[in-house]
């Protein structure tokens, strides 16, 4: 069955391109992977119908962060057939924001998004925005903007924030705690012992 995607332009707003511990940046999409029957996390108690998985390539950055964006299709409760896009509204306007044309973008007979349109992510700029979390680590947030939309996108993240909540490990007040290197010992291994990115490089982490 074909879905159509929304009309996504990245949010709106202006000011400061950044506030309240948040970070926007650009990145290149390098690698896309689409999962079904995702389940991205263990607090998830069944796999959501949908997942994207891509890795971004940012300038200034040592790592390439991984980012998300997954959901539920809306369903028929008489035929569980697929009547919108539901939760998954959010891998429709990945699409749109990076210039794909909804009436043409339709998924195919298993409800996946056709591999062309998989493939071509590859090379595509898209903004994304990590914020400071609860536990002192950055995540990312699983909306994004097109490239000249980077400015205002800040200013839609803490918006969004103040009207609904989400998402609710957001710590607009909170401090990075860094990561700290343990004292060298002669089992240490030759490379070691830095520990990750602040916040990692997989899941929804920075």
């Amino acid at each position: 069955m074909g879905l159509k995607g929304s009309d996504a332009t990245g949010g709106g707003g202006s000011g400061i391109p950044s506030p309240k511990n948040t970070f926007v940046r650009v990145g290149t999409i390098i690698e896309a992977t689409q999962n079904q029957d995702y389940k991205p996390h263990e607090s998830f108690s069944n796999p959501v119908d949908i997942g994207i998985e891509f890795k971004v390539a940012v300038e200034g950055l040592s790592f390439e962060p991984s980012l998300s964006v997954l959901g539920n299709f809306a369903k028929d409760s008489q035929t569980n057939d697929i009547s919108g896009w539901g939760s998954a509204f959010k891998v429709a306007d990945l699409f749109a924001i990076l210039g794909f044309n909804m009436e043409e973008l339709e998924l195919d007979a298993n409800n996946r998004i056709p591999e062309e349109y998989m493939k071509a992510l590859i090379g595509k700029k898209v903004t994304y925005l990590a914020y400071v979390n609860i536990k002192g680590k950055t995540s990312n947030w699983d909306r994004f903007c097109a490239e000249e939309n980077a400015e205002a996108f800040g200013d839609f993240f803490y918006s969004d924030w103040e009207s609904s909540g989400y998402p609710k490990n957001y710590a607009p007040n909170g401090k990075i705690i860094k990561a700290t290197k343990a004292p060298a010992t002669a089992d240490d291994n030759p490379f070691g012992n830095a520990g990750d990115p602040v916040g990692g490089t997989g899941g929804i982490t920075v």
